[in-house]
């Protein structure tokens, strides 16, 4: 199945690069982005509600 999905999104790519150059690169860098706000949430939520007690202990 992954290589299915991988060849999938290889040809979309590829495609989307033929209708307009540097797609991929642009879409890797915003996909980069994205995951590092993402992490950057996923740690100050996860930091933010560990302090926090309880409601059963308030």
């Amino acid at each position: 199945m992954h290589n299915i999905l991988a060849v999938d999104v290889w040809a979309l790519a590829k495609t989307m690069d033929e209708f307009q150059p540097g797609f991929w690169s642009a879409f890797m860098k915003n996909r980069e982005k994205a995951f590092k706000r993402f992490i950057a949430e996923t740690i100050k939520n996860k930091s933010s509600t560990s302090r926090k007690r309880p409601p059963f202990l308030r």
